[in-house]
């Protein structure tokens, strides 16, 4: 699978963005709409978050966007060559990065591109640590992971609940930065 990722990656760098944002918006049907991968699961949490709040129809809308922006940053990385990625973000507040200079623990929400986030504080001398939970098959897992590494990341695997806790200790105590996901 890593192979055909490489490939697809050689093909996608030379579209224009707003064609590779295209395709992704056509990954993102196809996922939701004709495979419905992982749909069942992703409508439950979305029950769970929003309960009676909102209706069926808006949580299936969240849910469709949810996967947009996963194909989209799904392109996005394939459409950066290695190391590259940085280059898409714009740092606003870079005196709360340079304030935090002997290392941070950043819990932030699932959203956006963090692959681009971690290629960008890596970009700017911090050595940025990131808790990851596998993904796919053995094979999109490795692939991931040396894209991690080639854009600056320094992943921890993730395999079930408090596996990770004692390393992300020892690179706090190193001043380094620890970035997790809150549903990680």
């Amino acid at each position: 699978m890593g192979k055909i990722l490489d490939f697809f990656s050689f093909f996608i760098r030379r579209f224009h963005p707003k064609v590779n944002a295209g395709i992704a918006r056509v990954l993102a049907f196809l996922a939701y709409h004709v495979f419905r991968l992982r749909r069942k699961i992703v409508e439950k949490n979305l029950d769970i978050v929003f309960g009676d709040t909102k209706s069926k129809k808006e949580k299936q809308e969240i849910a469709y966007q949810s996967y947009k922006n996963l194909s989209l940053s799904f392109m996005e990385c394939l459409a950066m060559p290695s190391g590259d990625i940085h280059k898409t973000v714009t740092v606003r507040g870079m005196e709360n990065i340079e304030f935090a200079k002997d290392g941070a623990y950043i819990l932030a929400p699932h959203l956006g591109n963090w692959e681009a986030m971690g290629s960008k504080i890596a970009n700017l001398g911090f050595e940025l640590i990131g808790v990851a939970k596998n993904v796919g098959s053995k094979s999109v897992n490795e692939y991931i992971w040396n894209m991690r590494v080639r854009n600056g990341t320094v992943p921890i695997p993730r395999s079930q609940k408090g596996d990770a806790f004692k390393k992300i200790a020892e690179h706090i105590e190193n001043k380094n930065w620890v970035g997790v996901y809150l549903d990680h």
